[in-house]
């Protein structure tokens, strides 16, 4: 057998989402390489006040309500501020959650109950 080259995978491998200070929602590189994020240029924003959760549903054109995504090289980035202010959305300190597809309501969740403990 001959010999293989390691590539080391990265720090973050666990989908997540990360919403920042400045009011946008960055989407880390294991949840863009789960879910092939990176294919997408736009987004649509939901939200479910009774279970606090941001749904996120990526389209491929400018549909009703849809957002840019900006890609960077490790990040999908949203850009949020007035969607979060809308719904009250406490982003005065950056705060990391669990990023997951949700296939009955066929949106990408990020849930507002449940963020990431600082590490």
């Amino acid at each position: 057998m001959g010999f293989e080259l390691f590539v080391k995978p990265g720090k973050v491998v666990t989908p997540l989402a990360t919403i920042w200070s400045r009011g946008q929602i960055a989407i880390n590189i294991g949840a863009i390489r789960a879910y092939r994020l990176d294919r997408y240029p736009y987004a649509q924003l939901y939200f479910d006040p009774d279970a606090m959760r941001i749904g996120i549903r990526f389209v491929e054109r400018p549909v009703e309500g849809a957002i840019t995504v900006t890609k960077q090289p490790s990040t999908v980035v949203l850009s949020a501020t007035p969607f979060l202010h809308h719904h009250r959305i406490r982003h005065a300190v950056p705060t990391r959650y669990r990023f997951r597809y949700d296939a009955d309501a066929s949106l990408y969740i990020i849930d507002l109950k449940q963020p990431m403990p600082k590490e």
